[in-house]
């Protein structure tokens, strides 16, 4: 050992030994050390000494290292390659790639886009803290064994005394549905917002940031609001001046400012601007506190360690208790939902969660699948297709010694690339179309590039469609005998034939099925807009009351109705059209001791039915003329289950009060047409809070009507802001996700048919490139342009009508299904699917048909002479 040489680190020669072994070169290294020399490390008690052992070991290692760099510098070299013939490929066949990149990138530009809304839609709510403790309380109502609802609304009292009886309950809420108020600040500063009703434990169930004020405490005061930072800046100037003011709520209820929380992200999937205390909605709605009225949701938070399974059974049953007509026939049963499921899993069948927003979600997932998959099998097609024009290269590489994994090595690394050209370019797109796509499904995204899941599913994506698309060409590719292909002796097998007429006949299936359920969408969102809902939607505006036009409605509906402009005013303490109190505590004559059927209770004021020009079937209206402050009126549902022949005079009781049934008015739909009309009670409107005035104008001075309505408004309320909006915005916001669904797939549908035409028009360029000399001694011998159209588009058209007659039942299962959601909807016709088949059969024709013409015009003698 020659001490007098430069010694390296003991840790460098340590790691290099390490490296050696991990490289399976352990036996041979150590089988020629001295084992004297290797194991003499530990005896050695100088630092030289030591430095030198190591130095040693180096030096033998030193051909290894170079044996190992040459290794690697080859690997790169074959890499450089794969690269070099990758780029030059792309060039030559520079159609073909264009086609393959396209597709490819119009294919990952909507499945990444899905992907940013399917992860926006799967991450909502999910931020609380102990999210795996929350739950929703579920209720199934039974009446004569049979079960008539199935949802989330609970009776007012549930919450408290669930907390009371179960320690596994470590919170529980109680909380109301959205409303809209007018709120103003002593500075006389206003705001119109929306938000609900709650109990104490609100905050410490739901981990909403606050910005001011504790958890523990927030919403103790009977008078206590939580406000957000949006409410807190537009009536303080900011959270900080905010906490012990004092503001009114339509202008005569006084409430204290205990807690400002952070206005709401993305994530949340029901936005609000305050919390109020619950006892002071309890306090002013007294139905609350029987135990048979329901309409409120509950929310519990259970204790560590507590299993939901478990206490399950316990609250099953737990209404008996506080139900002195509870049977076995005529009941409620609780149940739970953890929270973390609620806003996909919404929709219920036979008293169990059946889906819900989650089917739209896989409806999507699916379709960017499927676009995906068309995408790449136009590669796929096209690779195998022009694989003939590749055969020489691979017949000269392998005579000079190339492998075939190596081959397929080289094809796989060409698909990659194509897909990761295509990937770049679809975030390009992405970009650009975000904002838009934002405006369609009415969301925020954003591209979420500092999240490692996104830029794993576009790696992952990449990769997977490079490698699937480009696996069965690699392996066809690289299978063919260097002899054959010199001999030129190579034909396209017979099953490769097949793949690709397939694949075709796949790819414009797919794209039917699109078609029609656009199709049917469509024509199913035109019935929805044109069904008769029991009442005229047009030119019909509401109005919420507050402050002295609440306390004075008569005085308003009065001045109002001098106006020009204005046809008719009425008032309801309810949302038309999300009437969501329900009540089973009414009585009345000859009534089933052991039923207990379930209402929707709501009370208007008069002129109600000429306001909303509904039919009074029997009976008459409410009228100044009678006393009918406690009479009802009904709809015909509710009349079959009086079981009334003659109802008008009939006395029911509803809430201990005892009242005359003075009309019956005909069915209306009072929500979207998802869900059938139930039973419905109206009482007549008593007391002057809040509620909604409705008004009817003429639809030649609509203008002139609102802008009259608010000049009255102003004179009676100048403190607040004049707000109204038209029923039919309203019920079209019922079904703004079918329309949402109706655009995405009026565009997913294109999408599809232009990428699956892209592909047919790929193979029509290809067929036409092989057949380019048949076609020239065709035109010889006195062929016509449309006969040689004919001979090179028949057997596409072929193909694509077969993909068509396979497609049909398929489109027609996904649209019954999909139709079953409604209550109402229309009946699937055949015409529906002939017209999306007609659509595809022309625009293939076309596709081909361009070509073909090009193809049957070319000189016969240029094509003869080429070959």
């Amino acid at each position: 050992m020659n001490n007098n040489k430069k010694s390296i680190p003991p840790r460098l020669a340590q790691r290099l030994l390490e490296w050696f072994i991990k490289d399976e070169l352990a036996e041979e290294v150590l089988g020629d050390l001295d084992e004297k020399y290797f194991y003499s490390i530990k005896n050695k008690s100088t630092t030289r000494a030591k430095l030198n052992y190591w130095y040693q070991v180096f030096n033998y290692l030193r051909p290894f290292a170079l044996k190992n760099y040459r290794s690697n510098s080859n690997n790169l070299s074959m890499f450089n390659n794969y690269f070099k013939i990758s780029y030059r490929n792309l060039l030559k066949y520079r159609s073909f790639s264009a086609i393959n990149i396209l597709g490819l990138s119009l294919g990952f530009t909507c499945s990444l886009l899905i992907f940013v809304w399917v992860q926006d839609e799967v991450a909502m709510d999910k931020f609380h803290n102990n999210l795996d403790r929350i739950y929703s309380i579920t209720s199934r109502e039974y009446t004569g064994h049979e079960l008539t609802y199935t949802g989330y609304d609970t009776p007012g009292l549930l919450g408290e005394e669930l907390k009371k009886v179960f320690p596994e309950v470590e919170h529980a809420s109680n909380i109301s549905w959205k409303e809209w108020h007018n709120f103003s600040a002593r500075n006389n500063e206003k705001i119109i917002v929306g938000g609900f009703y709650a109990a104490e434990d609100f905050f410490k169930i739901f981990s909403y940031p606050l910005i001011l004020g504790s958890r523990e405490n927030i919403l103790n005061e009977p008078e206590s609001i939580v406000i957000s930072r949006k409410m807190a800046d537009a009536l303080f100037g900011g959270p900080e001046h905010a906490i012990g003011e004092l503001i009114k709520l339509e202008n005569y209820d006084e409430l204290k400012v205990t807690g400002v929380f952070e206005d709401h992200q993305s994530d949340v999937s029901e936005k609000f601007d305050y919390i109020i205390n619950w006892r002071f909605f309890t306090q002013r709605n007294e139905w609350i506190e029987d135990w048979h009225n329901s309409g409120p949701n509950t929310y519990i938070m259970l204790a560590e360690n507590t299993v939901a399974e478990e206490l399950r059974p316990k609250i099953k049953e737990f209404i008996a208790k506080y139900d002195a007509k509870y049977t076995e026939a005529n009941h409620m049963e609780l149940d739970l939902q953890p929270y973390a499921n609620r806003y996909l899993y919404s929709k219920f069948e036979n008293g169990k969660v059946a889906g819900g927003r989650i089917e739209l979600v896989s409806l999507f997932g699916l379709v960017a699948l499927f676009i995906l998959v068309i995408a790449s099998i136009n590669f796929m097609n096209l690779s195998t297709a022009r694989s003939m024009r590749r055969a020489k290269e691979i017949g000269v590489r392998k005579v000079n010694g190339a492998k075939r994994i190596s081959l397929i090595y080289q094809f796989l690394f060409e698909a990659c690339i194509i897909s990761s050209i295509a990937a770049i370019i679809s975030l390009l797109l992405i970009g650009l179309l975000l904002p838009y796509f934002n405006l369609l499904t009415g969301k925020q995204l954003d591209l979420p590039i500092n999240s490692w899941s996104f830029w794993m599913m576009i790696i992952a994506s990449n990769l997977i469609v490079g490698l699937l698309a480009g696996s069965y060409p690699a392996f066809l590719l690289s299978s063919f005998k260097p002899i054959s292909i010199l001999r030129q002796t190579v034909k396209n097998s017979t099953y490769s034939v097949v793949l690709r007429k397939g694949l075709v006949v796949f790819q414009f299936g797919l794209s039917t099925v699109f078609i029609a359920g656009m199709f049917t969408i469509s024509e199913q969102m035109k019935f929805v807009q044109s069904k008769d809902l029991g009442y005229q939607k047009d030119h019909l505006l509401y109005i919420p009351l507050n402050g002295a036009v609440a306390k004075n409605f008569e005085t308003f509906k009065n001045k109002s109705m001098e106006l020009p402009g204005v046809e008719s005013m009425s008032q309801t303490s309810s949302h038309l059209i999300h009437l969501e109190n329900t009540t089973s505590n009414v009585k009345w004559a000859g009534k089933d001791p052991d039923a207990k059927p379930v209402f929707v209770v709501s009370s208007i004021g008069y002129e109600f039915s000429e306001t909303l020009r509904t039919n009074i079937v029997m009976g008459r209206d409410f009228s100044r003329d009678f006393n009918d402050s406690t009479n009802y009126i009904i709809n015909e549902s509710a009349l079959k289950v009086f079981g009334f022949k003659d109802p008008i005079g009939k006395s029911i009781n509803m809430w201990g009060r005892e009242g005359q049934i003075v009309g019956v008015v005909k069915d209306f739909h009072y929500n979207s047409l998802h869900v059938p009309i139930e039973p419905i009670i109206l009482s007549f409107k008593r007391g002057n809070r809040g509620g909604w005035g409705i008004v009817r104008v003429d639809p030649n001075q609509t203008i002139a009507a609102v802008n009259n309505l608010e000049k009255v408004y102003k004179e009676m309320n100048p403190e607040f802001t004049f707000n109204y909006h038209f029923y039919e915005d309203e019920i079209g916001l019922l079904y703004s996700g079918e329309e949402v669904v109706k655009k995405l797939a009026g565009y997913f549908a294109f999408l599809a048919i232009f990428i699956s035409c892209l592909g047919l028009l790929g193979l029509v360029m290809f067929t036409i490139e092989q057949r380019t000399k048949e076609v020239g001694i065709r035109k010889v011998l006195g062929a016509r342009v449309s006969q040689i159209a004919t001979l090179l588009t028949k057997d596409f058209v072929k193909l694509v009508f077969l993909s068509i007659l396979i497609s049909f039942p398929i489109a027609y299962l996904l649209s019954e299904n999909w139709l079953q959601g409604f209550e109402y909807h229309i009946e699937l016709k055949w015409w529906f699917f002939a017209i999306s088949g007609a659509a595809s059969l022309v625009i293939a024709i076309a596709t081909v048909s361009i070509q073909a013409i090009r193809a049957s015009f070319i000189n016969p003698a240029d094509t003869i002479r080429s070959e």
